[in-house]
């Protein structure tokens, strides 16, 4: 008897675990809207980023970008970038989505570096840390940093589950 349990909570462990991964995979009706492609977002401009593919449906503005930003921390990378964010959700989106994708950091020359997210979490009190989900709010505020390299020329988001993710760039200049 307990190995038929066992059994039936395995399966539906593994059928939880295989819906939760087909959420994630290129074949989802999140994942097929929108471009593959690369789009800009300016100081003082905003960018439905639902037009990318991968990303929920969310409007971010970038109200301001600080290189070589002040941080308790050292930074291990070379410098902090501070990126001042206003991310209003457009209807459905649970988290901001720029929070939770992978940051690139690329220099004049094409060279990328993974930038770690949760690094910049030394930058600020937990309760001042942007924030990973919208918690009933329309629109959520605050500044994220980001360890990268002194080189830095722009920063790349994707959404790392989806293979065709399109890219948000934020130029530093």
């Amino acid at each position: 008897m307990k190995s038929r349990h066992t059994l039936s909570a395995l399966a539906l462990g593994l059928s939880l675990t295989l819906a939760g991964v087909s959420g994630c995979s290129a074949g989802d009706g999140m994942s097929v809207k929108g471009s593959s492609e690369a789009k800009e977002l300016t100081k003082g401009a905003s960018l439905n980023l639902d037009e990318l593919r991968g990303f929920d449906n969310v409007t971010v503005t970038l109200d301001d970008v600080t290189t070589g930003a002040d941080c308790a921390a050292k930074a291990s990378n070379g410098q902090w970038v501070a990126l001042g964010l206003t991310v209003k959700n457009n209807g459905g989106a649970t988290t901001p989505g720029i929070t939770v994708g992978q940051w690139t950091a690329v220099d004049a020359g094409g060279t990328k570096t993974e930038v770690p997210r949760m690094t910049g979490d030394l930058c600020a009190k937990p309760d001042q840390q942007f924030p990973l989900s919208f918690d009933g709010k329309d629109e959520v505020k605050g500044t994220l940093f980001l360890d990268v390299p002194e080189q830095t020329t722009k920063l790349e988001n994707s959404i790392p589950h989806d293979t065709e993710s399109g890219t948000l760039v934020i130029s530093l200049n």
